[in-house]
């Protein structure tokens, strides 16, 4: 995953809320969903600088629970613990060595969560009394559905949820697509296209920003080959946020778009919502150009069904191409061209219909 994700400013609020709970001595518990956006981990150890003063671990816990998490703990970082020690919470806690350690769990599951639930619990109740300056704390990940204890005074839980905002996708989409060789207009349909399909999803930004512009404007194929690496399948893998196929986005609950990849209608939405945010202000400032090369000859007051235009500047781009094709207008044919097509774009995006490539891309309105 691409670093300047994290850096992205809900993201990083994500991380920077990581870090402080860190900074206060708190044990940390991440609800993330199936496919989480990968680097958090390695995000997490550059935002702790060697100010911190944190030993960085990573800790894979036994997948088969044949020791209890203190032995576990005890054999990787206390090895040469007497014999007669008893391997538990509360004797970790008070072994001088185990100080300043800051211990990813990972390989958590169903199986070996719950006692490993325990043992946090505990270690996060003797916390607050624990003698050693700088105890030990843990970052645990949780990935699905697993349910995390509750919080307290020294552990939070910081839920992936509702993170990612439009406005951090069409960053992260930005800088993805910014090296592509394209016409300006046709890189900013891209980038738009790209955040409104991929969503809060990275991955499927990155694998669309990898593509041409005319896969990115009708993306079903790459959507359903994610869906298929997922296992998901529309009508039948539900929709949870843990699952990664639902989330919140700026107030809204969203489907992912991979879910819908059968469902043209939806992805053409997404697309079409793309399309109207380039393109209408994109006619909106060809239509002022093409008022000052033609505002001489262009006549008012012109007559519509809605009333009477006696200003120029008031006439849209259907009217100046009635006036060019029925009022003997003279105008350069590339022009002409140029201001035929851009009404055909602008009446169809305003009546909701998604452009397709061809229309989308057309040269004539460059």
């Amino acid at each position: 995953m691409h670093t300047f994700w994290w850096q992205l400013p809900g993201p990083q609020q994500f991380l920077s809320g990581v870090v402080n709970d860190l900074r206060d001595g708190k044990n940390v518990v991440l609800c993330l969903p199936e496919h989480p956006p990968e680097g958090f981990q390695a995000a997490l150890n550059r935002a702790l600088s060697d100010t911190d003063g944190w030993l960085w671990n990573r800790f894979t816990v036994d997948p088969n629970g044949k020791d209890s998490p203190a032995a576990q703990l005890f054999a990787r970082f206390v090895p040469d613990a007497s014999p007669e020690t008893i391997f538990s919470a509360r004797t970790l806690i008070r072994e001088p060595s185990f100080t300043e350690h800051l211990i990813w769990l990972d390989g958590l599951t169903p199986s070996t969560w719950r006692v490993w639930k325990d043992f946090l619990e505990g270690y996060t109740h003797l916390l607050r009394s624990v003698p050693q300056f700088r105890p030990s704390l843990f970052v645990v990940p949780l990935i699905g559905d697993l349910i995390p204890p509750a919080e307290d005074v020294c552990l939070s839980v910081q839920y992936w949820r509702g993170c990612v905002r439009y406005f951090d996708m069409l960053l992260f989409a930005s800088g993805l697509l910014g090296a592509k060789h394209l016409p300006d207009l046709h890189r900013q349909l891209a980038v738009s296209a790209t955040a409104n399909v991929a969503l809060w999803d990275p991955a499927v930004a990155v694998r669309l920003a990898a593509e041409d512009i005319k896969t990115i404007l009708a993306p079903q194929p790459v959507l359903r080959e994610i869906a298929i690496e997922r296992g998901w399948e529309m009508g039948v893998t539900s929709l949870a946020w843990y699952k990664g196929t639902s989330d919140s986005m700026d107030g809204r609950d969203r489907i992912h778009s991979a879910i819908l990849a059968a469902d043209g209608n939806e992805i053409g939405r997404r697309i079409w919502r793309a399309q109207v945010s380039v393109l209408f202000p994109y006619i909106e400032e060809c239509r002022q150009d093409i008022l000052g090369r033609l505002g001489k000859v262009l006549r008012v007051p012109y007559q519509t069904p809605f009333g009477t235009i006696t200003n120029i500047y008031d006439l849209e781009i259907g009217h100046i191409d009635n006036q060019i094709k029925t009022g003997g207008i003279s105008a350069p044919p590339e022009l002409c061209g140029m201001i035929s097509r851009l009404r055909e774009i602008r009446n169809a995006l305003a009546h909701s219909e998604t452009l397709d490539s061809e229309s989308a891309l057309a040269k004539e309105i460059l």
